[in-house]
């Protein structure tokens, strides 16, 4: 998995405004970044971009679900992390 979808799903996750959202809520934001370098760059294909798409938003709600597991918000979430550091 690419370190830079990482980074932006944890930056997501502790910079959401709403907190008490689920933490699939930031996929929409996290993808449109993650895309968004993906196309400036040339690495996704116009000819496979909803393929790619598909498969980053799996792959980016399994990784926030592995991240978040056991907390329903992202508030839970983030008191849990602050306590961690």
């Amino acid at each position: 998995m690419n370190a830079r979808l990482l980074e932006l799903i944890d930056y997501h996750l502790m910079n959401a405004l709403v907190e008490s959202e689920r933490p699939e809520s930031v996929i929409p934001q996290v993808l449109e970044e993650y895309t968004s370098d993906l196309k400036r760059q040339g690495m996704i294909p116009h000819a496979f971009e909803e393929d790619v798409l598909e498969e980053l938003r799996d792959v980016a709600r399994d990784t926030i679900r592995k991240r978040t597991y056991g907390f329903i918000t992202i508030q839970d979430f983030k008191k849990h992390s602050e306590k961690k550091k």
